[in-house]
């Protein structure tokens, strides 16, 4: 960026004299205009230096003053004034109004002509511009070099940091920093990182295309310039650097288009990287719940890490619906695919064991748990966070678990079925209340349940000291761990031996084989009906 503090530090221009001291000569320079026009503003380029020997305000210091006004709304970079023949002086009147809109008035000496002056500044901003398309063509050759092998979106950012020397952020579609490269240690970094996703996000929710800028004026007078990089994604990732009005030369903003450029390219491929993996993991959810496929079993192995346990005692689907409630949108693709990203990040930053898969539905994804959780916090939590900041209405159908992968497809059946009978749509979670061992079991006097949970479990079907709830703990988890001492031991943390004296004890009380299967079984339906009425 050429300013007139620039060119005044020249020797090539040092004939040129500043005439206001309150001038501003920080401002871009990216042209020169010769005008003896009075209304010339309606027509000069923003960021002009306008050159002029004010023949049309000889005898009229009112007139120029009016001219100096109409130049500076126009946002031009100063005023070069030739004095002598029209105007041997310039009125202290109108230097005093240049000071007060910091317009900078530039006195240009008789001897030179108005057209060797802006020769000479022309020439000048030429010779940089070309210096300056030069340098970008290199920093988008070094970028692309990087991107053909294969480095992600962080080391790109990281790059364009050490090119620019100044702080990046990129913003991705969900209002969250993805990446960044700092400048320097910067104390007030993370006031300003909170302050920059408070005024980033409104942008975002708008879907703006045009680049903007705004001051972190709370935290310190911090110039943010943001560039949003168009993409097929619903919310717009949006590039954020500090103070480019600072970049060393020859940095420009094409600089910046051409890294813009890159990154929207390697943003494109880890999109289309997204859809392969969501496509894969359909693929594995029809899979899974119909075992409907032309692949054979072999080909699956590769798609396990999507879904690693397959051996569990516990699943639960959660199917999720993106409703058409208030202001939101259904239907989109590009809507869907947000939602899916943003519900991909949760379950993989969460420390319970959740899985996503999308289904065959636009706006329709399901949750496989396999550990009981706290659903109403975590579903209500996620409901709020998508509407507040997203304007999105996500609905929870809740199916009932199961305890084997082969029956998984009963549970997401439920789930499914919860949020076609409900037509209340502003209902966020949906539980099924029918088809369940639990429903089976709802006219059964609850007398008549403890009669038989204590029939069979005896004192441990509802324990009253921690010597029978270890016993009951540990039988639990024994018939629920298919009967394996290690991996009982494993999840008790104790030793092995004692699961099997606490075994041996429990077989004691009960007078009974654990492992005959008639009696297995009843063991398990009292241990569960014993927790349910308690």
């Amino acid at each position: 960026m050429t300013t007139l503090k620039e060119i005044l530090s020249m020797d090539f221009f040092s004939n040129l004299q500043l005439l206001n001291k309150k001038g501003n000569l920080e401002k871009s320079l990216d042209t020169v205009e010769i005008t003896e026009t009075p209304d010339v503003s309606n027509f000069i380029s923003k960021n002009a230096f306008v050159l002029t020997t004010a023949m049309a305000f000889k005898n009229n210091s009112q007139g120029l003053c009016e001219f100096i006004r109409s130049l500076s709304n126009a946002s031009a970079a100063g005023l070069g004034i030739k004095v002598g023949r029209f105007l041997p002086n310039v009125d202290p009147c109108v230097l005093d109004l240049a000071n007060d809109l910091n317009f900078p008035i530039v006195q240009i000496p008789t001897e030179n002509t108005l057209g060797d002056i802006a020769h000479r500044i022309l020439g000048y901003l030429w010779d940089n511009q070309h210096e300056q398309f030069f340098y970008s063509q290199e920093t988008q050759q070094e970028l692309v070099n990087l991107m053909i092998h294969g480095a992600s979106v962080d080391e790109l950012i990281r790059q364009l940091g050490l090119m620019t020397k100044q702080t990046i952020f990129l913003i991705d579609p969900c209002g969250n920093i993805s990446s960044a490269s700092f400048l320097k240690s910067d104390k007030t970094m993370p006031k300003k990182q909170k302050k920059l996703l408070e005024k980033i996000r409104p942008y975002q929710t708008e879907q703006v295309t045009n680049n903007f800028s705004f001051s972190l004026e709370d935290v310190d007078q911090t110039i943010v310039n943001a560039y949003p990089i168009q993409s097929t994604v619903y919310f717009p990732y949006i590039l954020v650097i500090f103070n480019v009005e600072k970049m060393p030369y020859p940095l420009s903003q094409l600089v910046i288009q051409q890294g813009i450029t890159v990154l929207t390219l390697t943003l494109y491929n880890e999109h289309k990287a997204r859809i392969k993996q969501k496509r894969e993991r359909k693929e594995l959810l029809n899979y899974l719940l119909h075992h409907d496929s032309n692949k054979n079993e072999s080909e699956w192995l590769d798609y396990k890490k999507h879904f690693p346990i397959l051996n569990a005692t516990y699943y639960q689907v959660i199917t999720i619906q993106n409703s058409q409630f208030g202001n939101s949108i259904s239907n989109n693709p590009n809507l869907d695919a947000f939602i899916y990203d943003y519900l991909l990040n949760y379950t993989q930053n969460s420390k319970h064991d959740i899985a996503l898969f999308p289904t065959e539905n636009i706006d329709e994804f399901i949750f496989i748990l396999y550990e009981r959780i706290r659903l109403t916090e975590i579903l209500v939590a996620l409901h709020k966070d998508m509407y507040e900041q997203f304007n999105i209405w996500l609905r929870f159908g809740i199916g009932h678990s199961v305890a084997t992968i082969e029956l998984l497809h009963y549970s997401y059946d439920e789930s499914r079925r919860c949020l076609e009978e409900e037509t209340h749509k502003q209902s966020i979670m949906i539980e099924s209340s029918e088809n369940s061992f639990k429903s089976l079991l709802k006219d059964i006097p609850n007398k008549d349940i403890h009669y038989f949970c204590t029939s069979v479990l005896k004192g441990l079907a509802f324990p009253k000291n921690q010597s029978e709830y270890d016993l009951r703990n540990t039988l639990d988890v024994y018939l629920s761990r298919q009967c394996e001492i290690t991996k009982t031991s494993e999840v008790l943390f104790v030793h092995r031996n004692t699961v099997k004296y606490r075994l041996k004890k429990c077989e004691e009380l009960f007078n009974q084989s654990i492992h005959d299967p008639d009696f297995s079984l009843q063991l398990r339906i009292a241990l569960y009906l014993s927790e349910e009425i308690n």
